[in-house]
């Protein structure tokens, strides 16, 4: 189950969507959050990013593709915030 105390729309913050959007909290948000590996095709976000106008990206989270995915993403709208965890996490989600 999922604590729903912790995780949920009450623990939505300005601070947090700015920080996730790179400054920029009107524009759309795409969310990634778990461990950085290969497996889990992060990549193949950059195409939605190109997509669909004003899309930032943020990932959340930590692992061993993540000097990867910094070079993948260099000059994309995106943000890595590393691991983040108790209400940190849940105001990202």
């Amino acid at each position: 189950g999922v604590n729903a105390r912790l995780y949920n729309p009450d623990r939505r913050t300005e601070e947090m969507r700015r920080r996730l959007s790179g400054g920029r909290p009107g524009s759309k948000l795409l969310v990634f959050v778990g461990r950085l590996a290969p497996e889990k095709g992060i990549g193949r976000l950059k195409t939605v990013l190109h997509e669909i106008s004003d899309t930032r990206l943020a990932i959340v989270g930590d692992g061993p593709a993540r000097r990867a995915l910094e070079k993948e993403f260099a000059g994309e709208p995106v943000v890595f915030t590393g691991r983040l965890s108790g209400e940190d996490l849940a105001s990202a989600y």
